[in-house]
Formats: structure tokens, C-alpha cells, sequence
């Protein structure tokens, strides 16, 4: 801000223009700048990837060949000796040559060959470059025979089109362990996909769906799985949809096209009843068994919610509890989601376990993401007393709170209001949840649970009656979503009764009854909802503000007071 005596020599209305004007332009560079280093990091990444593909040279006579070798590696490795041996010839240095000698030489027991060419395999896989997400591979085969070098088994792939990118490819793998894994590949010889005769611009999306159908002729379960989730998401008719998969010559088993297959069927089941919701769920779990008979533990999870119901036999009820288990064992994110609240509430076929219901938290949390530590941590907060503090979740929350993460310095607020992992201390919890919200000012979330805590809680160390509405009036005045929810009308009416004003905090708890109407899924919820927020409204009328007990009492009197 300029000082005081230069402001005096400039009329109010030219420095305001003057001040706007400077806004704007320092707004438009910024904005270019950013634009800038966007196309720069795009510039780039194409030129990594071009680097990357440089070394990669590739005939049409070499991909037919790799194709082949990929095509007859399980089925037929007998026959993988004179392919290989005739791609040799073509690139010493080409990744499927190797991989496949290497699996011919072991079928016809000549071990210190086909260690020889595994070994050759590995080190051709070491130089496989990686820009960003992305591995730079020659082709399909190419990104298949990697994976299989290191170790991995190959159960299901799709493309994926991007804008501006090269073709993309997707594997889902298994490992030993019987983890899948996904990966992504840049192919940098897109055009030996199009059959020759066939003119395709891969920089226009409907020259690659007709590539795209192309392939599919040709046998492609890719291009299967690509074209039947675009065709799942824009087709209405799911009875044409499942016609136009049984129509198709699926060879090699391809679990994201048995995975959608399922999924279709399961929405036909919802919408039906009676044999037709039956049927529905019979293919469903046909599908679902092809796929988790090659490794998919997603198949697993999806199975045993299908079984969780006793629609298609009661014993299936003791395969769904194994179903899970086994996806969990797998590091399938989904099941150990769903284990972990099963085992917490008691839920479908599992009896109450928290010790059991922890160890799926935690798990999550450790292969998960974000959502995973906040459930987590929402856990353990719920059950203090009951089962042990995780000192791993503190760290993440503590280092998420050192990056000015808006939610972890809620939650380290939290902890220091509960005492949980931490000794209380009511001043530190309520700095941070102050500069929770100053980092978050228009997330409702964060807003409406700071300023309920400051505006309700009966420690007065917590309290901060005039930030509460102060952020409340902010974050509901910019937010139409907000105003719509009861929870978060019923806060911002508690913030006006802790300053005072009562009319106002009526108004507002008057509105939230009238928008909780039919707001929750369950009866039970809704009378909880409506018994609440009635009482509030009679205390708001009684000139009465919420003073309520929201964490342990964990601090003397006497440090609340210093």
C-alpha cells in the first residue's frame, strides 16, 4: 500500500482507476505466465517423450511379428522359436525377440539359453524410459513383454484417447503376491496399428474410433474394452449393449472387458425384478468368475457384494466373506474400504471387530489416498479409549499441517482438543482451527466444523463466538449449495445466538428445518436430524445459545484460565 503522504497528492477516484488498472494488468500477466509454463511443461513432455521414442524403430514386418509371439506365449510356446529368431534378425535389441526365445528355450529345456535370453530381456527392460506417468514402448507386444520380463502377469489392457497425446495403452497386471497393478504406455508407432489401406489422423478422436472398430475386427480386447465403456457411458439400452459384446470374438481374456460385461449386467439387475433381475445377476457373476479366475481381485470385490445377498443361494454368503478377504489380501483398495467400515458397524456379514475394523483402516490408509487418512482418523477419534492411537497417522496429519493442508490443521486442532496422541491443549487447538479456515475460507466442510467447535463447545479456551460468524456469514454468503443444507444453517444459526443474536439465529434455524425435509436416506437419520435441530430452535427461542461438551475434559481449570 502506497504511504499516506503520497496518497494525498493523488485524488481518491485516480488512484482507485490507477490501483484497478494496475490489478488488472499484474491478473492478465500472471494469467499468461501460468499459460506459459503450461505449454512449456507440455513442450516439455513431448520432447521427453520424443527422446524416449527415438530409439525405438519399428516396421510393420516387426510388429506383425511381435504380435504373433505375444498372441502364442501361453497357448503355444513351442512356436515362439522361428518368430523370434526372425525378429532377431530384424533388431538384436528388440525386448519380445528376447522375451520370447527366452520362453522357447525353457519349453524345449534348454536352460542356459533361455537364461541368456531372459537376461538380455531384463537389461532391454532397464532402459525402458518413463516420462511422467507414461512408459515409451514401441507397441502393445512391446509393453506386454515388459511387463512379463519384470515379473508381472498380463491380465487385461484398454487404449485411451487423449487430446494432444500419443495413443495410449493401459495393462492391469498381477504380481506374485497377487496385487494388480495398472500401468500406462505411450506407443510410439501408433500407425502399424492401422491396417494397411486404412488412412487414420490420430489427431482427430473420430478417425481412432473408427481405428478403434477396426481393431475390434481384428480381434483387439482393447479396443473392446475402450469402445464398450464409451459405448457404456453414451448407450441407453443396456440389452443392446449386452448384445453388441455377445456379438464380438473376445480371444485372449481380457479382464476390463469382463469387468464391464458385469457391470452392465449389474445395472440391468437394479432396474429389474423378479427372473429378469435373477437372470441379470447370473450373467453378472459369469463374468465376474472369468475374470477373478485370472487373477482380478476388483472381480473379487464386485462378486462378493453380488453374494452378500442371498438371492442366488445361501451358501454363496460363505463365499462373499472369503471374496473379501481375498481381494484384501490383494491390496484391493475398494474391499479393504468396505471391510473396514463392515467390520466397525457389524455390517452384512461380518460381526463387529474393531481390532479387525483398524487393521483395514490403517491399510487403506497406507495404500490409499487422502480420504483414506481422514477415515481413518475419523476412526480412531471415534473409538478413543476403546482401541490404540496409530503415531503414523499423527505424522501425516502433522506434515500435511506443516504444508498449510486446510484439513490437517483441522484435524491436528482436533487431536489437541481431545488429547488424543497429543496432551491437550485447548489454545494451540483453537489457533489451528483458525488458520484451518483462513486456508479454506469457502470450503463448507472445513468452515461449518471449525465454526461449530468455536461457537458451541463449553471450553472456553475454544471459544471464538465472533470468528464463527465472522467465517460462517463469509463462507454461506458465497456458497448456494450451503444455504441448501441443514447442518450447515443450523451452525451458522448457533454462530448468531454466540453473539447475541437471537432473532437472527430463529431466522436461521427456521429455514434449516424447513431444509432438512426428505434430507436423509434413512427414517431413522431424518427423526435424528429433525429431533436436533428442533431442540436448537427452542433453545434459540429461550434466548439460550449451544454450549455443548465436544471433547473429554482433558485440561484443568486453572490452564484454561492462564
Amino acid at each position: 500500500m502506497p504511504s499516506p503522504s503520497f496518497q494525498k497528492l493523488v485524488p481518491t477516484r485516480v488512484w482507485s482507476i490507477t490501483a484497478r488498472l494496475l490489478f488488472i494488468c499484474l491478473a492478465a500477466t500472471l494469467m499468461q505466465g501460468c499459460a506459459s509454463l503450461q505449454r512449456q511443461a507440455q513442450m516439455d513432455e513431448h520432447a521427453e517423450l520424443a527422446a524416449a521414442f527415438s530409439a525405438i524403430h519399428l516396421t510393420r514386418r516387426m510388429h506383425e511379428l511381435e504380435s504373433q509371439i505375444m498372441d502364442r506365449v501361453d497357448a503355444s510356446p513351442i512356436d515362439l522359436g522361428p518368430l523370434a529368431s526372425a525378429l532377431l534378425q530384424l533388431d538384436q535389441n528388440n525386448l519380445v525377440a528376447h522375451y520370447g526365445l527366452g520362453v522357447f528355450y525353457d519349453a524345449v529345456g534348454e536352460p542356459s539359453s533361455a537364461l541368456s535370453h531372459e537376461t538380455r530381456a531384463q537389461e532391454i527392460a532397464a532402459g525402458v524410459a518413463k516420462v511422467r506417468s507414461h512408459y515409451a514402448v514401441g507397441s502393445p507386444a512391446q509393453a506386454d513383454a515388459y511387463l512379463r520380463t519384470l515379473g508381472y502377469r498380463c491380465i487385461g489392457s484398454s487404449y485411451y484417447l487423449e487430446p494432444e497425446q500419443p495413443l495410449d495403452f493401459r495393462i492391469i497386471a498381477v504380481d506374485e503376491a497377487g496385487v494388480n497393478h495398472s500401468f500406462d504406455f505411450a506407443l510410439s508407432h501408433p500407425e502399424l496399428l492401422v491396417p494397411i489401406g486404412m488412412t487414420v489422423a490420430f489427431n482427430k478422436f473420430d478417425d481412432l474410433l473408427v481405428l478403434m472398430g477396426e481393431r475390434i475386427r481384428l480381434g483387439d480386447t482393447a479396443a473392446i474394452s475402450l469402445m464398450g465403456t464409451l459405448y457404456a457411458q453414451h448407450m441407453d439400452n443396456a440389452d443392446e449393449l449386452d448384445a453388441w459384446f455377445e456379438r464380438l470374438d473376445v480371444g485372449r481374456p481380457n479382464i476390463t472387458v469382463d469387468l464391464l460385461r458385469g457391470a452392465v449386467q449389474q445395472n440391468m439387475a437394479v432396474e429389474r425384478s423378479g427372473e429378469e433381475r435373477l437372470n441379470a445377476l447370473k450373467k453378472a457373476e459369469r463374468h465376474y468368475l472369468k475374470a477373478i479366475r485370472v487373477g482380478s481381485t476388483e472381480a473379487m470385490r464386485l462378486l462378493a457384494r453380488i453374494y452378500t445377498s442371498p438371492e442366488l443361494g445361501p451358501e454363496r454368503e460363505v463365499r462373499a466373506v472369503k471374496l473379501y478377504a481375498d481381494a484384501a489380501k490383494g491390496k484391493n483398495l475398494g474391499a479393504t474400504r468396505d471391510l473396514a467400515r463392515f467390520y466397525e458397524t457389524g455390517e452384512v456379514l461380518f460381526a463387529s471387530d474393531l481390532r479387525q475394523a483398524r487393521t483395514h483402516y490403517r491399510n487403506a490408509f497406507l495404500w490409499g489416498d487422502s480420504w483414506d487418512l481422514q477415515r481413518y482418523t475419523r476412526f480412531l477419534r471415534r473409538h478413543e479409549g476403546e482401541i490404540a492411537f496409530d503415531e503414523d497417522v499423527l505424522q501425516s496429519i502433522s506434515d500435511g499441517a506443516a504444508r498449510e493442508d486446510a484439513w490437517s490443521l483441522m484435524t491436528l486442532g482436533n487431536l489437541y482438543a481431545d488429547g488424543l496422541g497429543l496432551k491437550t491443549n485447548y489454545r494451540r487447538a483453537r489457533s489451528l482451527f483458525r488458520e484451518a479456515a483462513r486456508q479454506a475460507p469457502e470450503a463448507p466442510g472445513i468452515v461449518n466444523e471449525v465454526a461449530w467447535i468455536l461457537s458451541t463447545s463449553n471450553r472456553p479456551a475454544l471459544r471464538d463466538d465472533r470468528f464463527a460468524l465472522k467465517i460462517m456469514d463469509h463462507m454461506m454468503s458465497a456458497n448456494e449449495d450451503a444455504r441448501k443444507s441443514p447442518m450447515y444453517l443450523d451452525t451458522w444459526a448457533a454462530t448468531y445466538a454466540a453473539n447475541g443474536d437471537f432473532e437472527q439465529a430463529v431466522n436461521l434455524q427456521l429455514q434449516a428445518i424447513e431444509a432438512a425435509d426428505g434430507f436423509s436416506s434413512t427414517e431413522e437419520e431424518q427423526r435424528w436430524l429433525e429431533e436436533e435441530l428442533a431442540t436448537h430452535l427452542e433453545s434459540f427461542y429461550q434466548g439460550r445459545e449451544l454450549v455443548l461438551e465436544l471433547f473429554d475434559d482433558g485440561e484443568s481449570p486453572e490452564e484454561e484460565e492462564r
